[in-house]
Parts: structure tokens; C-alpha cells; sequence
């Protein structure tokens, strides 16, 4: 019997986004993310306030798939970490830290750590390229943008939807 052995990737990118702090932050919420992320749609499990929350708990779906997702972290304006889990495939740590760059604009970090929980996860894990990820986080940084700047979310047609793994 062979041992498996677990895959990681941890990718990064830094986003300029149209505000201050306090006005980008309560949009990385799993509510407040369909107001800009065409496609997105996340149930509430657990949130004492309805919103994102230190210990909130949604979830997603893709297909039949339901995917949890558990914010770890939580500080208002300038960090939020969540953690989500496909079960069987892999575990995915998301971490997103805000600066205020100028009267303007935040500075917003976001750090996507990929681990595979079997051989089918690995290869997921393995297909997280920088590429991949750099596309993906541009296109988010459009969709947010365009909503912190004209008060609406980007048409669909405007945002590419990268496959999500």
C-alpha cells in the first residue's frame, strides 16, 4: 500500500481597488459578493449578524457539489481569512489583507493556499498555475472595480469566468 502525499500551492497577488478601506472591505463578504461577482451565489449556514463574521460559516455550490467555507479571521477594514473545503478534492486557505494605498485607493493582498487531499485533489492542486491565478485575480479586480465605480455589477459578458477548481 503506498502512502499518499499531499500536494500545496500557495499563489499571491496584489490588487489596487477603487476606494478606501472601509468602503472595499464589507464587499469580501459571501452576501455582498454577488452585488459584484456575476455568477456568485453563497447560503448563509451561520452568521449571528447575516453578514461576514470572525466564524461565519456558507456555502457554496458547483454542480452537486456543496463547498463550506469558514471565515477564520476577521478584522474589520484589514483582513479577512477564510478557509474552504471540497470534500475529497482539496482544502483552500484564502487569505486577503487591505492597506490604504492613497486618499483613493486600497492595496489589497490576496493569498490563495491549494492543498490536495487525494490524487484527484493534487491534480487540481497542480493546474493552480500562476497564470491561472494571476487571470482569475485580474478579472475579480475588474468586476470590483467596476462595481466600486459605477455602483453596479459588471455584465457578464464584460467578466471572464475562469474554471473553478
Amino acid at each position: 500500500m503506498s502512502k499518499f502525499l499531499s500536494k500545496r500551492i500557495t499563489r499571491e497577488y496584489i490588487q489596487m481597488n477603487a476606494g478606501q478601506p472601509e468602503k472595499v472591505f464589507p464587499l469580501l463578504c459571501p452576501v455582498r459578493e454577488s452585488e459584484w461577482l456575476p455568477h456568485f451565489k453563497a447560503e448563509i449556514v451561520y452568521s449571528s449578524t447575516g453578514i461576514s463574521e470572525d466564524g461565519a460559516i456558507f456555502q457554496t455550490f458547483h454542480g452537486d457539489v456543496s463547498i463550506t467555507w469558514i471565515i477564520t479571521k476577521y478584522n474589520p477594514n484589514s483582513l479577512i481569512e477564510m478557509i474552504y473545503v471540497i470534500p475529497s478534492i482539496m482544502v483552500v486557505s484564502i487569505n486577503i489583507q487591505l492597506v490604504n494605498h492613497d486618499n483613493k485607493h486600497t492595496k489589497t493582498t490576496i493569498r490563495y493556499t491549494k492543498t490536495g487531499l487525494t490524487e484527484r485533489g493534487n491534480a487540481e492542486v497542480e493546474k493552480f498555475t500562476e497564470e491561472s491565478f494571476n487571470q482569475q485575480m485580474k478579472h475579480w479586480e475588474k468586476a470590483i472595480n467596476y462595481y466600486l465605480i459605477n455602483g453596479t455589477i459588471i455584465s457578464s459578458n464584460e467578466h471572464y469566468l475562469p474554471p473553478h477548481n
